[in-house]
């Protein structure tokens, strides 16, 4: 029901995969999950480069107060 949740990864669709728009997007992803979900504390954000419009995500994760640690692994396609 907040049509602001969520990340702007199609902002990159038709930009290079270089590694300054790589880290651009790392700090993108970071930013809106730590001002949208403040029950987690990111470990790593890691962003893996499959081909010219294919990226890998895994975000390490741990939930604020406790030893609980899980991860998400996410392909986007960027055609």
């Amino acid at each position: 029901m907040n049509p602001y949740f969520g990340t702007d990864l199609y902002k990159f669709i038709f930009e290079q995969l270089d590694e300054i728009n790589m880290q651009f997007l790392k700090d993108v992803v970071r930013n809106d999950i730590n001002s949208q979900e403040s029950r987690i504390t990111i470990k790593s954000i890691t962003i893996t480069k499959e081909s010219d419009n294919v990226l890998n995500l895994a975000i390490i994760f741990s939930l604020k107060n406790s030893d609980l640690e899980d991860a998400i692994y996410y392909t986007a396609l960027l055609t």
